[in-house]
């Protein structure tokens, strides 16, 4: 490591500043050389063609980056300069710029090295077109770049549509248990686990009522994983919109941009695109603060109310919105009320209390129709997830903070930096929302522990303040710079995000997969043979195709009520519930199974004493075998 004294001395014996740029930027490339070295000499990892290209191309640009750091200010290369920036419009190398970077994104792997490589070719194309351009822009109206942005939406929306049901991968646990809480109120217009054949209770009355509305959107477009990643897709385009019109009312229009790239761009935000009810809270939370921006540039309580009211019915989506409600309750407000302190008023101001009422009165009205109702039920089953300790909370902290690298370690570096410049420039809006991010994961890590896990999901309604922070730290603050040089700035360093954040998708195009995912093998021979009135028993998964007909999970059992429920562990009283169920259909899918309960079912004893028989067989590619029984 070369001391940061030594580098502050290197960089103060530039004349310029755009040397010194270059200079920052050498010493970059060479701790880039040392991070290859390590990665493969000491890892032996980088051994495909694609990766040692990558890694030669860094070393090139490592030697070119050191030599203009050396001759820019000589007269020759000044002279080289010149010439070349009079024979290439600016447009023409800004347009080859961010189409290298956004390949680069889409050969990126999830790998720390990747993102060190991203961030160093930012910097080299933000420099490069720097200096042989000077302050030279393209120059468009505010109405050919706005719906130029527009355009760039929808073509990305579009791309998503097209591969919606296989980006982001499927959950498939998570995602078939939604789709059986909507086909509930479908079949019967009643909440009920759809999906464990509705043993749990009729009507269950601990489902947020989030799942009603994905029931009408089934009814209206069909049934069917893309279908319902289609509604995601939308609320997520919603909230979208409503973040970058809060971040216009709370910074200024450039930062709205870039929080709109930086969103677009959002590989977190990707993985609200499942059938899962945490696109609802995020549609809530940004709802939130769109009337908190509005409130706060029109000086009005009532929209504070609002703000307040719009996080509290995100308990329709997901309870974790009443820990998000506190969050954004002491987040939002507690700048300002330290301010206040300064002043000698010791209490809150009246839009705290208007947006705490708000947030309480609108949770409750969810809270009395979702609970009150049965509450016994709702105590039952809803199993706390909090941690027991300390030392499993900071477990659980820092495994919901890890997410986010987990997704794109590009954005978890955006995502800090944009911190770690709101801490430096001490804004109080923006103070503001660090704060409330901060504390949500808080508020998660409490509700949420990593025992009961593995969730990668829990950061998909906190994306709103990814965007707002990421947008601030870009976009704001630089009122001596050109508006068109910090936008430039802030896209280089978001399109490699972009391409990396688009890379399934395109796979999916290219394979020109179809655009619905057709019925695994075993599936399709239910289809094919097995009558709608008969119940299967088979892994989460196979719902997805097999939602007409009554359908048991392999947890079943052990959503009985609780007078009837086996204990884990006890196999004799699991099988007799099983024979209670009396299945007519039973698949057998090691690859996909769920802790292994419907492997109790898988002996001959058992299988031959209920008369069942087999039916079809599948291999797949790595020697799983997938049965299917039938009782005849």
């Amino acid at each position: 490591m070369i001391p940061p004294l030594m580098v502050s001395r290197l960089v103060r014996q530039f004349p310029n500043d755009l040397g010194r740029w270059w200079l920052l930027l050498a010493l970059v490339y060479l701790a880039l050389i040392l991070h290859l070295g390590a990665y493969f000499l000491v890892a032996q990892q980088c051994t495909s063609t694609t990766c040692r290209a990558l890694a030669g191309t860094q070393v090139g640009l490592a030697v070119s980056v050191i030599g203009i750091a050396i001759f820019v200010d000589t007269p020759r290369f000044q002279s080289l300069r010149w010439g070349i920036a009079k024979r290439l419009p600016p447009a023409l190398a800004l347009t080859g710029m961010l189409g290298l970077l956004f390949v680069f994104g889409v050969q990126c792997r999830p790998e720390w090295v990747y993102c060190h490589m991203a961030l160093a070719l930012s910097g080299f194309m933000i420099l490069l077109y720097r200096t042989l351009y000077d302050d030279r822009y393209p120059r468009f109206s505010k109405g050919i770049i706005g719906w130029g942005l527009l355009a760039v939406a929808l073509a990305i929306a579009l791309l998503r549509v097209r591969a919606l049901a296989y980006a982001p991968d499927i959950h498939i646990l998570d995602e078939p248990w939604t789709m059986g809480w909507a086909v509930s109120y479908l079949r019967i217009g009643q909440p009920s686990d759809w999906l464990m054949g509705g043993v749990s209770g009729i009507p269950y009355y601990a489902l947020p009522r989030y799942y009603a509305l994905v029931a009408m959107w089934f009814q209206t477009v069909g049934v069917g994983l893309w279908e319902g990643r289609l509604f995601s897709l939308l609320l997520t385009a919603a909230s979208i919109a409503l973040t970058t019109q809060a971040a216009r009312h709370l910074f200024n229009r450039q930062t709205a941009v870039i929080t709109l790239i930086a969103l677009l761009s959002s590989s977190v935000v990707t993985v609200g695109l499942r059938l899962r009810h945490d696109v609802g809270v995020t549609l809530a939370l940004s709802l939130a603060l769109w009337c908190y921006s509005l409130a706060r540039q029109r000086s009005t309580p009532w929209l504070h109310v609002l703000a307040g009211a719009c996080v509290g019915l995100g308990v329709g989506a997901h309870y974790h919105a009443i820990g998000l409600s506190a969050a954004l309750a002491v987040g939002l407000y507690l700048p300002d009320y330290l301010a206040r302190l300064r002043a000698r008023r010791w209490l809150p101001a009246v839009e705290a209390w208007a947006f705490v009422g708000g947030a309480a009165g609108a949770g409750a009205l969810l809270l009395a129709a979702q609970v009150l109702p049965d509450i016994p039920q709702f105590l039952t089953y809803l199993s706390p997830r909090s941690p027991r300790d300390v030392p499993e909370f900071i477990e659980s902290l820092t495994y919901h903070i890890a997410q986010i690298p987990s997704h794109s370690q590009l954005e978890f570096v955006g995502l800090i930096g944009a911190l770690a410049v709101t801490l430096i420039r001490r804004n109080r809006v923006a103070l503001s929302l660090a704060l409330s991010l901060i504390l949500s994961y808080l508020a998660i890590s409490l509700m949420a522990s990593v025992r009961n896990g593995p969730f990668d999901y829990y950061s998909v309604p906190l994306t709103p303040l990814f965007g707002l922070l990421v947008g601030y730290a870009l976009g704001s603050g630089h009122s001596v710079l050109p508006m068109a040089r910090v936008v430039l700035v802030a896209v280089c360093f978001l399109i490699p995000q972009l391409g990396y954040s688009l890379r399934a998708t395109l796979e999916v195009l290219r394979i020109n997969a179809p655009l619905r995912p057709t019925p695994p093998p075993a599936a399709q021979w239910v289809l094919d043979h097995v009558p709608l009135d008969q119940t299967v028993a088979a892994e989460h998964y196979y719902f997805l195709w097999l939602y007409p007909y009554r359908f048991l999970s392999p947890l079943t059992p052990f959503y009985l009520p609780p007078t009837q429920r086996p204990a884990i562990g006890d196999m004799d009283a699991v099988r007799a519930r099983w024979i209670a169920f009396a299945p007519d259909v039973i698949i057998f899918d090691n690859q996909l199974a769920t802790s292994g309960m419907l492997e109790v079912l898988r002996t001959e004893p058992y299988l031959a004493a209920q008369g069942f028989h087999l039916v079809f067989t599948e291999m797949s590619d790595n020697d799983n075998s997938i049965t299917v029984y039938q009782y005849p």
